[in-house]
């Protein structure tokens, strides 16, 4: 369970960098500024998505596994596009 909250932060923090990128940048905001963050923020829903479904089939490890999968593949994911 502490896997699956750790992605579904991970995707409400993705979500909620929008908002700042927007403040940051004021008018000159353009959606492809938003784009990584928003490919971010699909890979941790349907890794919350698999993993919630996994553990509600009773499948503990497999949703832990799918967790942890997903919060490694979005550091990647962060670490590849947006750099550290």
């Amino acid at each position: 369970m502490i896997a699956v909250s750790a992605v579904f932060l991970a995707l409400v923090r993705t979500l909620v960098e929008i908002y700042r990128l927007r403040a940051v940048h004021g008018p000159s905001f353009a959606m492809a500024d938003a784009l990584p963050y928003v490919t971010g923020a699909v890979i941790a829903a349907v890794g919350a998505w698999a993993a919630v479904g996994s553990f509600m089939l009773k499948r503990y490890s497999l949703a832990t596994a799918v967790a942890s999968v997903t919060i490694l593949v979005l550091l990647a994911y962060k670490v590849a596009v947006l750099g550290w």
